[in-house]
């Protein structure tokens, strides 16, 4: 979206850190849905971004020629990040699913059908299916973070 809005004439990303925050995502929403004041666009700032400095900058940065088309260009890149953003969910709330599974099963599930290694000791289920100890696994927040860093690649 960043690049329609720039072909436009609306360079958001020289004012704004992440064209994907609050900020930049309520403006390109306003834009989307008709508001063309840079001032106005800019009012819309949040933290950061509302120093007396940036508002001035960030009001020329927002006045441009977005049209009709450029909106509509906005609104299909939105809806598509939306429905890839419930994928990701969805993939989120099966892999959760998944897990609680597997430490339900406790070890019963492994390389083989008994659930041991070779030497007759019990697998670590964490590690029977993904190649590293539990230790070793990535936690929640670090999951997380890549699942927003693979986001961001289609935005």
């Amino acid at each position: 979206m960043g690049f329609i809005a720039a072909e436009a004439g609306i360079k958001l990303g020289s004012v704004a850190s992440d064209i994907t925050g609050k900020s930049a995502t309520a403006m390109i929403d306003s834009l989307i849905d008709g508001e063309r004041r840079g001032a106005v666009l800019a009012d819309l700032a949040i933290g950061r971004m509302r120093t007396a400095g940036k508002l001035a900058g960030l009001s020329m940065a927002l006045t441009g020629r977005f049209t009709e088309h450029h909106a509509l260009l906005c609104r299909l890149h939105r809806d598509r990040i939306a429905g890839l953003d419930a994928a990701v969910a969805d993939l989120d709330d099966q892999i959760a699913l998944a897990l609680r599974r597997l430490a339900v099963a406790g070890g019963d599930v492994g390389r083989g059908r008994s659930g041991k290694q070779a030497g007759g000791e019990r697998e670590n289920p964490a590690e029977t299916h993904i190649g590293t100890p539990s230790a070793a696994a990535p936690s929640a927040p670090s999951l997380a973070l890549r699942r927003m860093a693979v986001t961001r690649l289609w935005r």
